[in-house]
């Protein structure tokens, strides 16, 4: 990839390039500014292991609606990390099943996706505020790859605190088509 994001940033916060400088107030670093974007797509999930082939499969057929077919894979395996992570840090101690709140309901997580026509900003909500931490995993781990993948894979990405006192984070990664414009299903295959 060109490792530049294309000027998209229409609030002026997001800085174009694969540096992933923390503000100096710890609260990561926004998304790239979508206002304006035609094509956008929300999913809320429960934050159980099996949100994520859920939200896989809604982000491949997403981007085959938008005519994005030709990033529809790499935009599975973005969501697929990004997911992963939100349910991994919004398991309870137990490490398999979310917490619950006082009203006995599951932690969720939050699949947002919104694009251009040319590219597409994954963001992913989850209820746990610490930043991402890229593990370092030796070659034999099985796991402790995910944020590294979202760096090869992304033209950019980065996490923030939402504004307003809520809880949790949204971690994102902006995924462009190959050479710069909207591909498209025009060949006849389906997702």
């Amino acid at each position: 990839m060109s490792g530049q994001l294309r000027t998209t940033d229409l609030g002026g916060r997001g800085v174009p390039g694969r540096g992933i400088p923390r503000r100096q107030d710890g609260n990561g670093r926004a998304a790239p500014g979508t206002v304006g974007w035609p094509l956008r797509s929300h999913l809320e999930l429960a934050a159980f292991p099996s949100a994520v082939p859920c939200a896989r499969l809604h982000a491949r057929l997403v981007a085959w609606e938008w005519g994005l077919g030709g990033i529809a894979e790499t935009l599975e395996l973005v969501v697929s990390e990004l997911s992963t992570n939100a349910v991994k840090v919004s398991a309870g101690t137990g490490g398999g099943m979310p917490e619950y709140d006082s009203w006995r309901a599951p932690g969720c997580i939050v699949l947002f996706l919104a694009s251009d026509g040319g590219q597409v900003l994954v963001q992913v909500w989850d209820g746990n505020p610490d930043p991402p931490v890229q593990a370092s995993a030796d070659e034999h781990a099985e796991s402790g790859r995910g944020l590294l993948l979202v760096g090869a894979l992304c033209e950019d990405w980065g996490w923030y605190l939402p504004e307003g006192g809520n809880t949790g984070k949204w971690v994102w990664g902006a995924v462009a088509s190959a050479g710069g414009a909207a591909s498209s299903s025009a060949a006849g295959t389906g997702p």
